[in-house]
């Protein structure tokens, strides 16, 4: 992606990101819903194959793009955007 932006261009990226362990029941009964459990199911193991925080962040810093950072959304969504979209 990074190799075809034109310079001054923007990238958004976002996905979930890997609570920590003991949070994600938490996170299976409130956004999965308690009624069907192949959605708990298919919720947990997306959940648990996305990346962490921190390898979101490894990520951030290898891929180098000035302009840009890590911005939380509440609470399960992380995303790399261009920095007039990131909180001051």
């Amino acid at each position: 992606m990074i190799s075809i932006l034109r310079p001054g261009g923007a990238i958004f990226i976002q996905d979930i990101f890997r609570p920590s362990e003991w949070i994600i029941p938490v996170y299976i009964f409130v956004f999965a819903g308690v009624k069907d459990i192949r959605i708990r199911k298919q919720y947990r193991e997306s959940l648990m194959a996305s990346l962490s925080v921190n390898e979101w962040k490894i990520l951030f810093k290898k891929i180098k793009l000035e302009g840009s950072c890590i911005k939380y959304h509440f609470p399960s969504h992380i995303s790399i955007s261009k920095k007039d979209d990131c909180y001051h």
